[in-house]
């Protein structure tokens, strides 16, 4: 900015002269110049400002010929502003120097001289003497100086706010107040800090003493409690001190009898032993050696006496409990230790005998076992030496009523897909409702009074057995009960027969009745009891066992849950769970096992290859129009219909079609939903539903639930260099429903024959 301004202003001059004046132009030309023309700095050198006067537009230059002078910058184009830095001089004779500036055209020197290092030079110019008075005070000292410089006392009465500085500078001497008779002196020395080059410098400082000693005490009086206390006197002086007391304290303690200068001492002021008030004088006195007179405060000590003892409670009214009893504060004001009674301990209890001043009773009433009627009383008294009180409290409670307890229906029967039964209660007292298997139905609330309403939930079946639980209602005494007893339907059998399905020109087969499943504990295989059946994890599936859900991350010889997940060829290891594909190298068929629910015998079932599943999937007539993604009792799946489709016959189904199969979003599957019923009606023509059930690698199960359902499913296909696929899989990016993946990973089985 200050560049354009000299531009501007030299505009506005020669636009000037232009008017007025008749000089030849060419007289009033810029030339290659520099402001200014020489320097001269001290010996601690420096930094300036050099203005380049530059006529053209032509690259200038400026260097300098010594290492103590700094250019910046260098070079440039038109009027520029150049800066100068000059290092300190540490020699004792003056140095020169110069910066050469060009522009190719023209040459400027600007010389340069910097003066020789200064001599040492080290003096106080405040006053060297300071007077002060007794009380002390604060001053300054001023000090001249171009070198670094230390300062030093030669007492502890005197306080400085620096111990050294560096050329000119001061210090801050803070002197105490004297605390004795005597004048005293001391020293302030300021020095050149870590050499003896200059004189050191040396302040005088005289303080006056004290003239006579002096005393205050804080506080002045103690008014203590009847119960006495512990208190502390603080005292400030210049001498020293001692503390006597009245001789008819005998109810006070000293802590201590004497002190010297500032400090305290502590009194105990004891307990009241009577009715009257005390009251006593602690003299404090300083000591002296001298002519002067003493100086003595006096401190009033105060002590209230006992007070009349005082009793009063609430409520003072008539208690009037109930049949069942409760339980009844009584707030106690008192200001003596109390005691409390009762005439009778076998219709109440107390939860203290005794207190000490303010207080709460709690009177338990113990609930009525009969119809009879009682009254109790409580006795709270005080007794002291200085009065005694008491005061009484009557507590009536009602005889029991015979209990009234009934139900609006106690029978309750509902299908596999479960109920909610709102069910009346009526009673005249206080009940609770518990349930004998929450797994098939469970009740709110489990606590009621009187007229009321419970919920019965019975839960949805999960597996085929008939399932029954009893909600057991029970008055709080215990003398009726009523019960409701529920029922519920196991889920119906799956009844599908299924038809055929090509997997090859010449085979035909057909499918188990659904994903093969493990019982470790009792060494059982069987076919899951429904199509849409998978183990999952503990959070997701619908396989239960005595209503314990199922678990594949449990896999494990002692297991008594199901599991659906194997590694490759494991039908002679189900529970193999290493995670290294050489433990899996021989492919045994799963089908070689008996069956609970697949005929029981050996050999009946086997496992597609990868070129079957292959086949059926995208190869066979109107392959690509029997297969899609579908929603059965709301778990996610596949659907592959038999070679004979009787289309419409039977509810909507809606194919996904293409080679690329992968990738299924909620959309896809949302576009085949069948309920229990309804797929019931598409089993029962041969439908096949494979869920995804996701996988096993070693004890952890991944790939179900929202947003990552996945289906895979075991072939009985070795890996080969040429085709390394051995997993018929959908939901995936994999071409033609085909997968490449470890043998020691678990995936879902389903078996043909």
């Amino acid at each position: 900015m200050k560049k354009t301004f000299l531009f501007s202003l030299l505009a506005a001059v020669l636009f000037f002269a232009a008017c007025n004046t008749t000089e030849n132009p060419e007289e009033t030309e810029k030339k290659f110049s520099v402001d200014p023309q020489e320097i001269n700095c001290p010996d601690v050198g420096g930094e300036y400002k050099v203005m380049l006067t530059s006529p053209t537009a032509n690259k200038w230059t400026a260097k300098s010929d010594n290492a103590w002078v700094i250019v910046s910058p260098t070079e440039g184009t038109g009027d520029s502003e150049v800066r100068i830095k000059i290092s300190a001089n540490k020699e004792s004779a003056e140095s020169t120097s110069k910066v050469t500036f060009t522009d190719g055209k023209s040459t400027i020197e600007l010389p340069i001289t910097r003066a020789a290092k200064a001599a040492p030079q080290l003096r106080v110019v405040s006053e060297k003497e300071i007077n002060t008075p007794r009380e002390g005070g604060t001053y300054t000292i001023q000090i001249e100086s171009n070198i670094q410089w230390q300062v030093d006392k030669s007492a502890n009465w005197v306080t400085l706010d620096k111990g050294m500085g560096k050329n000119n500078g001061s210090v801050t001497v803070t002197i105490e107040a004297s605390k004795i008779p005597e004048t005293t002196t001391a020293t302030v020395t300021v020095s050149q800090y870590a050499g003896s080059g200059t004189d050191a410098q040396v302040i005088t400082i005289t303080r006056g003493g004290t003239d006579a000693t002096s005393l205050s005490v804080d506080p002045v009086t103690i008014d203590a409690p009847s119960g006495g206390g512990s208190y502390t006197i603080n005292v400030e002086s210049n001498a020293k001190w001692k503390v006597y007391k009245t001789w008819d304290m005998d109810w006070v303690t000293l802590g201590s009898t004497e002190g010297d200068g500032n400090g305290s001492f502590g009194i105990t002021v004891n307990e009241a032993t009577s009715l009257d008030p005390a009251t006593g004088v602690i003299t404090i006195e300083e000591k002296r050696d001298d002519s002067y007179r003493p100086v003595t405060v006096q401190v009033t000590v105060n002590r209230e006496g006992k007070a009349k003892a005082t009793l009063s409670i609430d409520p003072s009214t008539p208690i009037n409990a109930p049949a069942s009893g409760g339980k009844y504060p009584i707030t106690i004001k008192s200001n003596y230790p109390w005691t409390a009674t009762t005439n009778t301990a076998k219709y109440i209890s107390l939860s203290t005998n005794s207190g000490d001043g303010d207080g709460t009773l709690v009177v338990t009433v113990k609930p009525a076992t009969t119809e009879e009627e009682i009254t109790a009383k409580v006795i709270i008294s005080v007794k002291s030496n200085y009065g005694n009180e008491q005061a009484v409290i009557s507590i009536h409670r009602a005889g029991k009523q015979a209990s009234v307890l009934e139900v609006q229906n106690n029978k309750i029967e509902a299908t596999y897909k479960g109920t909610v039964v709102t069910v009346n209660i009526t009673s005249n007292t206080t009940w609770k409702a518990a349930t004998s298997n929450p797994k098939v139905a469970t009740v709110s609330p489990e606590l009621g009074s009187k007229k009321g309403v419970i919920t019965i939930t019975v839960l949805p079946a999960t597996d085929t057995e008939k399932s029954s639980a009893r909600i057991t209602l029970t008055t709080d005494d215990g003398a009726v009960s009523r019960q409701i007893i529920v029922s519920r339907n196991g889920m119906p059998e799956s009844k599908y027969v299924a038809k055929l399905f090509s997997i090859s020109s010449t085979k035909k087969i057909h499918f188990s009745r659904g994903n093969l499943q493990y019982q470790a504990a009792t060494d059982t295989w069987r076919f899951a009891e429904h199509q849409f059946n998978f183990v999952g994890d503990d959070k997701t599936g619908n396989v239960y066992v005595n209503g314990i859900k199922s678990d594949n991350a449990k896999i494990g010889k002692q297991y008594d849950g199901w599991i659906d997940l194997f590694g490759w060829g494991t039908g002679n290891k189900p529970i193999l769970a290493e995670e290294n594909d050489s433990a899996y190298k021989i492919f045994t068929d799963w089908g070689v096992n008996k069956i609970l629910n697949g005929g029981n015998q050996p050999n009946q079932w086997r496992t597609l290859t990868i070129e079957e599943w292959q086949y059926m999937a995208n190869e066979r007539m109107n392959a690509k129009k029997l297969r899609g993604a579908a929603i059965v009792n709301d778990i996610r799946g596949l659907i592959i219909l038999p070679d004979e489709w009787l289309g419409s016959t039977y509810l909507p189904f809606t194919a996904t079609e293409g080679d690329m199969f992968g990738n299924l979003n909620d959309e896809d599957y949302k576009k085949n939903v069948y309920t229990i019923e309804q797929w019931q009606q598409m089993e029962a023509a041969g439908a096949v539903f494979l869920p995804c059930a996701g996988l096993r690698n070693g004890t952890t199960v991944i790939q179900i639930g929202l947003g990552s359902w996945r289906g895979y499913y075991s072939t009985s296909s070795e890996k080969t260099d040429s085709d390394p696929n051995v997993v018929f899989a959908f939901c995936t990016n994999n071409p033609y429903m085909t997968f490449s993946g470890s043998y020691y990973t678990g995936r879902s089985v389903r078996l043909v024959k």
